[in-house]
Order: structure tokens, then sequence, then C-alpha cells
């Protein structure tokens, strides 16, 4: 008896003394209601992208690149090929065709990979800002992108980034810090700016439909389209 209570004490110090080792306890909880770190290190993450057909394929931008997990996040590659700008601020993926992602940079626009970020092409035709600081596909016309930039507004693509032009009227403040476009009906886009709050758009074949988030209340403004 006294044998067996020696032994469960010992078990007891030993489970304790593991609980008491940095991060073990972390690891053993992973995933349930606990953060855990997963990597890239060392780097800075300013966007994260997941692909929608096969959740454990995961892109990070970062001040290095983009990094490319197939595991769920457990490792982690860099896929800088073409990239040759590498302080990346968002990432989008297509959601149609996975393999198609687009990566906004600073200073360096807009670069497009269709192969998974195996390898990077800059699409800047026409962006005449390429500090990007937000980008927004289409969800049923992926190759209609829209960049949100730093002092150049809103550009929209319509043909996957071959080309780009102003996409700004009504856009009283242009350093444009997050987009977003209504999955239901996506004519009407959103652009979230830096002091003025919130703007958006309704296109349509004649009039433009703007509303601007201000701290007193909302202002709507109905611009007919020249």
């Amino acid at each position: 008896m006294r044998r067996t209570t020696a032994l469960a004490k010992c078990l007891l110090i030993s489970l304790l003394a593991l609980l008491m080792i940095p991060g073990w306890s972390n690891s053993v909880s992973a995933g349930f209601n606990v953060w855990t770190s997963n990597g890239p290190e060392g780097g800075i993450i300013n966007a994260l992208a997941v692909d929608p057909q096969t959740p454990d394929i995961i892109y990070a931008g970062t001040g290095g690149g983009v990094f490319k997990s197939t595991d769920g996040g457990a490792s982690w590659s860099a896929f800088n090929n073409g990239l040759t700008n590498t302080i990346v601020q968002v990432l989008a993926v297509d959601p149609q065709t996975p393999a198609t992602l687009y990566s906004g940079t600073w200073v360096g626009g807009v670069f497009k990979t269709t192969d998974g970020g195996v390898s990077w092409s800059a699409i800047n035709h026409g962006l005449t800002n390429t500090v990007v600081q937000a980008l927004a596909l289409d969800p049923q016309t992926p190759a209609i992108i829209y960049a949100g930039t730093r002092g150049g507004g809103v550009f929209k693509s319509t043909d996957g980034g071959a080309s780009w032009s102003a996409f700004n009227n009504g856009l009283t403040n242009t350093v444009v810090q997050a987009l977003a476009i209504d999955p239901q009906t996506p004519a009407i886009i959103y652009a979230g700016t830096y002091g003025s709050g919130v703007f958006s758009m309704q296109q349509g074949e004649k009039m433009i439909y703007l509303r601007r988030v201000l701290k007193h209340g909302w202002r709507r403004e109905l611009e007919r389209v020249q």
C-alpha cells in the first residue's frame, strides 16, 4: 500500500514538473480554446488568406514576402519567386480558382500568381499608386478586383488585374485601408478610410449611391453618372 502511494506521489510530482515547463501545457491544449503559435517565425504578419476549397492551405503575407503552409500551419515555406517587393500588406484568393492569388505590397503595387504562389508577376498597368493596403474580389466574377491604396483611393480591374482604372467618384478621402464587397449584391462595395469613416457605392448604369459613415450619423448623397 505504501509502495503504491509513493508511486502515485512520484507520478503527480512528474506531472506538475511538466506543467511548469514553458509551452508544454499549451501544446497539450492546442486547438481547444487556446491560441498557440504556428509560425512562420521571425516575421511581422500583415495578412492571412485560406484556400476556400482546401483549408489546410494557408498563405501569410509578411515583411519578408509570402509564406505558404499546406498542413494547416504546422510548417511554412517562402513562396517569393517573382515577388520583387516583399513587403506584403494584403492577400486575396480567387474563390473559384484558389490557385490564383493576389498580393498587395508597399510601393510595389499588386502581384498575381496562378499556380499557388510558385511564381508571381507584377500587374500594375494603370495602377498609379502602388502602396496597396486592401484588395477585394467580386465573389461572383473574380476577374473584377478592387485595390485600396494609400493616397490614390480605389482602383478597379475587370480583367483579373491586367489593367486598372481609378474608381473614386465621391470618395473624398483617398487613403483607403479596407475594402469589402456585398456577397449577395457584388455591385455594392465598401471602402474604409483613414480618418473619414466608411464609404459605400452601389454601381449601376445610371446612378451611383454613396453613403458615408460620420461620427454624428449618416450623410447620404445621390450622384448621377455622366
